[in-house]
């Protein structure tokens, strides 16, 4: 699988899928009369089951969480959840290395420049062009 083929999936699979498992969960937060809120948010892209010593694999995901299109994908499920009514929206770590184990950062070092990192991008791009709307 190449990137183009992983963003391809996102695109037409799994940020689809994503979104209404959101308006689901939205539906049976509202039954409870409890807010819906996101804890470790963002994407999980990582090997198992021995996948996470797969190089090809690695290579992989660390392509695609570094391509401009992980920023729109961000941008598409951050939408969505603001959308489908979400609340809180707490992202899975802020800044740290990348390794076998997850590409769990937005930032992949402290410093990194703020256009050569997508995800943190996208987060930053929806925090300045959103008031809170819950």
């Amino acid at each position: 699988m190449t990137a183009d083929d992983l963003a391809n999936r996102i695109e037409t699979q799994i940020l689809p899928t994503t979104i209404q498992r959101i308006a689901d969960n939205k539906a049976l937060a509202d039954q409870y009369g409890v807010d819906l809120v996101a804890y470790e948010g963002g994407q999980h892209f990582v090997g198992v089951q021995g996948g996470e010593n797969d190089d090809d694999i690695n290579n992989l995901f660390d392509a695609i969480n570094r391509d401009a299109r992980m920023g729109t994908f961000y941008t598409t499920y951050l939408e969505a959840w603001r959308t489908e009514g979400g609340a809180d929206f707490a992202h899975f770590v802020n800044c740290d290395a990348w390794s076998k184990w997850g590409r769990w950062g937005a930032l992949e070092y402290q410093d990194q420049p703020r256009a050569d990192s997508p995800k943190w991008d996208a987060l930053q791009d929806f925090i300045e062009n959103h008031d809170k709307w819950w």
